[in-house]
């Protein structure tokens, strides 16, 4: 027995002891590593001229282990060869006569018709096996067929079954519901009657609690017009009081504006003074801001506004009329909203305005946001002061001043 790896099958030489001449019968089995014999084949290894010398050399046969479920195997992948005439320890050698030529061509073809017929039964033999495992497939299929048909039919009687078996449930269930929808239909009915006995009753207490509402009603309305009337009183009394004390209130405030006005007035009369004293004490040019206060970068540009007259003419002298004093007076009002929004540029050009048609207030609020010293009052940020304009504006203002007291006597 020989164990040889697959791949090494087509390297595979057998070396025949000299002398050997007779066929050998070897069995070719493919097997897995747990021993499965996965194929067979059997042929026959026939040696027809002696190997070696013409003397030929006869071995004896070893006797050959009894198989009782074929060869054994150890790997997998493993073809196994089984010869009937192993290695042979050669115990004896006995020499014959030269056999003539005739002789040994009769040899050779017997021994050809030997193993022709020894393939021939083998052949037989694999085609009776096949036929044999030919056959068991078919025993195999048509079983298997068999159970298939008998589980298809199992399942087709356990698929009706249920089929009866839900019908069966569904018409229990279908005529339970037709119960209970009767019983149901009876209990509303019941449910009918009594509820139309109680709406019968309610609408009798309805009506009797509708009445009782009605006379209610018409006491309350009663009570309310004149309750009304009574408060239609308090009030005219007290909205009287009310427009009273805010008229009073308007007058007051109005009093004291004047007052307010009054005050700005005498103080930029003190400081125009102080200016025009400081100015004759020096008696010299003042240096221009710019050199006094340099700019900022986050200052605010000095808009241009137009050119103040040092002295005032006949036009700006004269009072004037009301309408015009009228029109000025709300440019000194949108003046002021402007700079209470923080928009100075804006407050200037309309105090600028009404300034240059003679009033003299006007010409105060100019000069007031160009003095540093009422920057905090005013709440003005972000723009540079101009003490030369200031001056200027508190001087025009008081010599606006002057002719509406004039024009007051």
């Amino acid at each position: 027995m020989w164990t040889v790896p697959i791949a090494a099958l087509s390297n595979l030489e057998i070396n025949a002891p000299a002398g050997v001449s007779e066929p050998s019968n070897l069995t070719l089995a493919l097997v897995r590593a747990d021993g499965t014999i996965l194929a067979e084949a059997r042929t026959v290894l026939s040696i027809l001229e002696p190997i070696g010398a013409k003397t030929a050399v006869r071995e004896r046969q070893p006797e050959q282990s009894k198989e009782k479920d074929g060869p054994r195997v150890a790997t997998a992948g493993i073809a196994t060869a089984s010869s009937e005439t192993s290695k042979a320890e050669p115990t004896r050698t006995e020499a014959r006569p030269t056999i003539s030529a005739e002789e040994e061509r009769a040899e050779a073809a017997r021994k050809a018709a030997e193993a022709k017929k020894a393939e021939e039964e083998r052949q037989a033999a694999d085609a009776a096996k096949k036929a044999e495992e030919a056959r068991r497939l078919a025993e195999a299929k048509a079983a298997e067929e068999e159970r298939r048909a008998e589980a298809a039919r199992k399942a087709a009687e356990a698929k009706k079954a249920e089929e009866e078996r839900q019908a069966a449930d569904a018409a229990k269930k279908a005529e339970e519901a037709r119960r209970l929808a009767e019983a149901k239909a009876a209990e509303e009915e019941r449910a009918e009657a009594a509820r139309k006995a109680a709406e019968a009753k309610k609408a009798e207490e309805e009506r009797q609690a509708a009445d009782a509402a009605k006379k209610a009603e018409e006491a309350r309305r009663l009570a309310e017009a004149k309750a009304a009337e009574e408060e239609r009183r308090a009030e005219a009394v007290r909205k009287a009081a009310e427009a009273k004390k805010a008229e009073e209130e308007r007058k007051a405030a109005d009093a004291a504006k004047k007052a307010e006005e009054a005050r700005r007035l005498a103080e930029a009369k003190g400081r125009v003074v102080q200016v025009a004293r400081e100015e004759a004490e020096r008696g010299a040019t003042r240096p221009s801001p710019g050199s006094l206060h340099p700019p900022a970068a986050s200052i605010k540009p000095e808009p241009k506004l137009a050119a103040i007259h040092d002295r005032p003419t006949a036009a700006t002298e004269a009072a004037p009329l009301s309408a015009d004093r009228e029109r000025l007076a709300k440019m000194i009002a949108r003046g002021e909203r402007e700079l209470e929004a923080g928009n100075v540029s804006g407050a200037r050009q309309f105090f600028l305005r009404a300034a240059d048609g003679g009033l003299a207030r006007a010409a105060l609020l100019l000069a007031w946001t160009y003095d540093k010293d009422e920057f905090a009052r005013l709440r003005i940020l972000g723009v540079m002061p101009n003490r030369e304009l200031a001056d200027k504006w508190y001087k025009r203002a008081r010599e606006l001043e002057a002719p509406d007291k004039t024009g007051a006597r």
